[in-house]
């Protein structure tokens, strides 16, 4: 479910359309499967511009399928790596010792 609010809009929409599919496939799995595919359907996932309403969309899908919602985590980005003085670490260093 996460995937269908992810940046790249082209893996939105592949999540979706693997998603709606796996609907048609198995229709038996979730009660209410109709509206799951309606929302699933009638949504533009790849609008790079509404990411809020695409969130309350999957959030009422999550809703529908009996599934927790994703939550939005405000991650702090990872540390910089150190540098490191080793010779073996540089990809120059690779092509030198290759020969080119």
């Amino acid at each position: 479910m996460i995937l269908l609010c992810h940046r790249y809009p082209r893996v939105r929409k592949g999540m979706a359309d693997a998603f709606y599919t796996s609907l048609i496939t198995f229709d038996d799995v979730i009660e209410n499967g109709e509206e799951v595919m309606s929302i699933l359907e009638n949504t533009v996932w790849e609008d790079p511009n509404d990411i809020e309403e695409l969130r309350a969309k999957r959030n009422s899908i999550c809703d529908l399928v009996g599934v927790s919602k994703p939550k939005l985590v405000g991650g702090k980005k990872a540390a910089p790596k150190p540098a490191s003085n080793d010779q073996f670490d540089s990809y120059s260093d690779l092509v030198g010792r290759a020969g080119y």
